[in-house]
């Protein structure tokens, strides 16, 4: 008996078979979509990091922590809050480490511990209302990896953050943010809760080729210029300064490569 192939042509002009599926990101960012659910107040919590606007980031949060319970409170409101904790935790961070004498007396007075415990209590009344919800135990997991401080902070807290993240990327392996707060958690902890330069950069290049926010091409420039490879760092942190020019750690970490290109071509 004769086999009988049948070939399936594409019509021209169109790129691609009908029944093919379209190539699809590697990554998506979950952001996006919540920027459009949430209001003007919530929209401006989600880039405050990126401005560096802290004082602007606890009024939005005092304001949105404010119409919890009332008919007015949005269905994403605890989500975006916990995002803001992040988001003020990281910030008062920065100064802690980098600019202790110019910290803003805003963020002096809060307790980082309280304000990660503040930003716990919201995700986890979102993630019991929405438990297949991928992106809010990955904005757990960072609020959790924010109170790893010191040897008896990374026992503690260590493992609770992994687990969380290992709980989002179960949930949604192709949520871009998960990995890039893995790639973070790398960058920031010490190496015996798991920090490692060489595995958040290998995660953030990956990354990069998918999803390019601000945040990651900070951690980029952070990261290159962690393991001393300046140009590259110079590259990513150009990019991140055009992006967010207000961002005072970018506007930072410009300036001290810059310093270390210099000394480089001295020497």
């Amino acid at each position: 008996m004769a086999l009988v192939v049948l070939s399936v042509v594409c019509a021209s002009p169109a790129p691609r078979c009908q029944d093919e599926p379209a190539p699809q990101s590697a990554f998506h960012d979950p952001l996006l979509p919540l920027a459009q659910s949430t209001d003007d107040v919530g929209r401006e919590l989600l880039t405050a990091y990126d401005r560096f606007d802290a004082a602007g980031l606890l009024e939005n949060i005092a304001t949105i922590e404010a119409r919890l319970g009332s008919e007015d409170e949005l269905v994403e409101d605890r989500y975006v809050l916990a995002q803001g904790y992040v988001s003020l935790n990281l910030i008062r961070r920065f100064f802690e480490k980098h600019a202790s004498d110019d910290m803003p007396a805003v963020l002096e007075a809060l307790d980082p511990d309280e304000l990660a415990e503040l930003g716990i209590a919201h995700a986890a009344v979102y993630q019991q209302a929405h438990p297949k919800h991928a992106d809010i135990r990955r904005v757990h997991g960072e609020l959790v990896s924010t109170q790893i401080r010191g040897m008896l902070g990374g026992m503690t807290k260590g493992p609770e953050a992994k687990r969380l993240m290992a709980e989002a990327k179960q949930l949604d392996a192709r949520n871009g943010w998960v990995h890039f707060s893995s790639a973070r958690m790398h960058y920031h902890n010490p190496a015996f809760v798991g920090g490692d330069k060489d595995l958040a950069l290998e995660e953030l290049r990956v990354l990069q080729k998918s999803m390019e926010p601000f945040r990651v091409r900070l951690y980029l420039a952070l990261t290159y210029n962690a393991k001393e490879m300046y140009p590259q760092a110079r590259y990513w942190a150009l990019k991140a300064t055009a992006m967010a020019p207000q961002n005072r750690e970018a506007k930072l970490l410009m300036a001290e490569i810059k310093q270390r290109l210099a000394e480089d071509q001295e020497s």
